[in-house]
């Protein structure tokens, strides 16, 4: 494992770690706890299966969220209104009337402190967000530990709140798996029983969670091809295939979905 400088002032250093296990190897920065760039061996070569910038500088300029950990409440917050305890705060609004991940500048941002985990081939990322950050209460204290074991990367992600608060992470990675080339062909299984509809007009979420089924499914249009979407209630039950229409992003957290999830590139015969 490597911790090193590539840009930034000396007050504000941009940091790059590196990590690896045999043929597998993960790039990482503490600019937004970004993943750079993830490689595994495939047909001989090292194949990228995440999507990033070769310049760590170029993300300071990056409005795509690529990579990052997106917060402190990741989606669309309709008008960036938020009511605790029938008290309203305005947050951010950096879409529109919309509060989008954060808000201007959220998680996705800051700069983290980094540190060096050698023995668990890990990094740890950790950051302080004060009390009207971006307009939300409280101050937050998060951790996001990635960890390379063989071909898994594991995102361990934790919040300590001084008052009550909001959090909802996402790890904003925009993957391939095949190394380069169009998606359309992958698949997609969430363990799930429950998704939160969203506004059509907006893809802000409506207030509500519903059951997953082919008949509550929605079909949100993009201007692209359908990518299969595979549902299953609980990891023993096996999965039902809907025909789904993903939006532009291409995010777990645009679609609604509330749960793990696992991809892979169905097999050619």
């Amino acid at each position: 494992m490597q911790i090193t400088r590539v840009g930034g002032p000396d007050d504000a250093p941009l940091m790059q770690a590196q990590l690896s296990d045999g043929d597998v190897r993960l790039s990482l920065l503490n600019l937004g706890a970004i993943t750079q760039g993830w490689w595994v061996p495939c047909g001989g070569a090292s194949v990228p299966v995440v999507l990033g910038y070769a310049a760590p500088g170029a993300y300071l300029m990056d409005d795509a969220y690529l990579g990052a950990i997106v917060g402190r409440v990741a989606n669309r917050t309709s008008g960036g209104r938020l009511v605790i305890d029938n008290e309203m705060f305005q947050l951010s609004q950096n879409e529109g009337q919309t509060h989008l991940h954060g808000g201007q500048r959220g998680l996705s941002g800051r700069l983290w402190d980094i540190d060096g985990d050698s023995a668990g081939n890990a990094v740890r990322f950790s950051y302080h967000s004060p009390d009207g950050e971006e307009g939300y209460p409280g101050s937050v204290d998060f951790t996001v530990t990635v960890t390379l074991k063989g071909a898994r990367v594991t995102y361990d992600m934790t919040a300590t709140a001084d008052r009550p608060t909001p959090v909802n992470l996402a790890q904003h990675n925009y993957y391939n798996l095949m190394g380069g080339g169009e998606i359309w062909g992958h698949q997609l299984t969430c363990i799930a029983d429950r998704r939160t509809p969203v506004k059509s007009c907006r893809l802000t979420p409506a207030a509500m969670i519903s059951a997953i089924s082919p008949r509550l499914a929605r079909w949100i249009r993009a201007a692209r091809a359908a990518i299969s979407i595979w549902f299953s209630p609980t990891p023993a039950t096996p999965p039902r295939r809907l025909r789904k229409w993903w939006p532009p992003m291409g995010c777990i957290c645009g679609c609604g979905l509330i749960s793990p999830a696992r991809s892979f590139i169905p097999p050619r015969i």
